[in-house]
């Protein structure tokens, strides 16, 4: 439009200038002008507008077609960049999952190995409980062994003690018979006491070793008791050892697979972070499940403590009754009870 208004504004102008030219020599010279002459100007110019304005028409339509072809090519390069984009988004999403499932699969090795070390700890408590119900067992049996040769012991000191009242009465009716029969029996009562003398040298030779020995018996039943005592202390310590051990493993695991989840999900939660910023994703994953397995293998390899050894008591020593000796039978009785009583009396706290 402003191409052909500009060729009317070009004619209108020829126009009128050759109309002013043709008058004013019209009113000069009084001939006539040549029109022919006038026109082929007049179309020579517009010829020459005209092919000026395809001219540029032209220009402008290969500009624009150059501009479409640059603007098409920028556009499919811009669509491949978006197209690898998208792909290596998903190659790295492939990524996440993998090390996703990795990590579910790490956590359920983590479950089985927890099942089986409380699996573990059970039966080590198992079988200490049972140690310890044994050793009770035979702390009662001793202390029902010395009860029973305690027992014996008095019988056989009354037997003697009977014995010894029944020869004491016999040598009454001897010194009965011999104030009577003085000069005949007086030899045979010397004979006599000589006798009585070597039965009672004899007897208490024997009362001192039976003395001596029981002594010795109460000694090693004390020993025994001891022994027990402490075993039983032992087998204490070590259960408590063991449930410290398997309350710190319970913490370990929870902790470790509490802290693993929260980094996995603080991974996915800045996942579009690292992919907008260029982060290898599947780097980073690697790396933090390298780590968890590192604390999970310090975690577990924990050192189970050695079980004690008891040390088997020594036989009971079967000794020969002493005859004076009734009061410390009864205090070690006694004792021996008080000891069975503390034993009893530890194991309900423990429970």
């Amino acid at each position: 439009i402003h191409a052909l208004q500009e060729i009317l504004t070009l004619q209108e102008t020829e126009l009128s200038h050759a109309v002013v030219s043709a008058t004013a020599r019209k009113q000069l010279s009084h001939v006539t002008p040549d029109p022919p002459s006038m026109y082929q100007k007049l179309l020579a110019k517009w010829r020459t507008k005209v092919f000026e304005m395809v001219m540029a028409a032209k220009c402008q339509d290969m500009a624009s077609h150059e501009l479409g072809q640059q603007a098409a090519r920028s556009v499919h390069t811009r669509v491949a960049d978006h197209v690898r984009h998208i792909q290596s988004l998903t190659q790295r999403l492939a990524d996440a999952d993998a090390a996703a499932r990795l990590l579910h699969l790490q956590l359920d090795q983590l479950h089985a190995d927890r099942t089986t070390l409380q699996s573990k700890c059970q039966r080590h408590v198992a079988t200490v409980e049972s140690e310890r119900q044994r050793m009770r067992e035979m702390a009662h049996h001793v202390i029902a062994s010395v009860q029973d040769t305690i027992r014996d012991l008095e019988r056989t000191l009354a037997l003697q003690t009977n014995a010894h009242a029944h020869v004491e009465t016999q040598l009454a009716e001897v010194r009965a018979q011999s104030a009577t029969t003085d000069s005949a029996w007086r030899t045979q009562v010397r004979e006599l006491e000589l006798k009585l003398d070597s039965v009672s040298r004899e007897h208490d030779k024997a009362m001192a070793r039976l003395e001596e020995a029981h002594t010795m018996s109460l000694q090693d039943a004390a020993l025994q008791v001891r022994q027990a005592q402490k075993d039983q202390a032992k087998q204490d310590v070590y259960i408590r050892q063991l449930e410290r051990q398997l309350k710190r493993l319970q913490d370990s695991a929870v902790a470790q697979e509490k802290d693993e989840l929260q980094a996995l999900a603080r991974q996915l939660e800045k996942r579009p972070i690292m992919v907008d910023q260029g982060t290898d994703l599947p780097e980073l994953i690697v790396a933090t499940v390298e780590t968890s397995d590192k604390v999970t293998t310090h975690a577990i390899q924990l050192q189970t403590p050695r079980k004690p050894q008891t040390a088997a008591p020594p036989a009971t020593l079967s000794v020969p009754p002493p005859t004076s000796l009734s009061h410390r039978m009864s205090a070690l009785s006694s004792q021996a009870n008080r000891w069975l009583t503390d034993d009893d009396d530890w194991a309900h706290d423990d429970v």
